[in-house]
């Protein structure tokens, strides 16, 4: 796969971030910091979920627990890869 070699734009308040973890509490507080901060913030309690997510509104940004039980970390990163937000840094 070749990646795109266009410049990303820097994220700036108000870009979406995507928080995926298997714990609500890390979910949730990260989530709030970041709302805190003007940033608008979609939430995934595993990688299945989370793929649905970026297929409706991709972020621009992923924060991804790695151990996460049914789909872990690595396996999201491995099907986001195959055809999914390729340019999601």
């Amino acid at each position: 796969m070749v990646r795109s070699e266009r410049p990303r734009e820097p994220i700036v308040k108000g870009g979406r971030i995507l928080v995926i973890d298997d714990e609500p509490m890390v979910r949730e507080a990260v989530g709030r910091m970041l709302v805190a901060e003007g940033y608008q913030v979609d939430h995934a309690a595993d990688g299945a979920a989370a793929l649905a997510v970026v297929d409706a509104t991709p972020p621009d940004v992923i924060l991804l627990d790695v151990m996460m039980p049914g789909m872990d970390g690595r396996q999201f990163l491995t099907a986001l890869r195959d055809g999914r937000g390729s340019d999601i840094p």
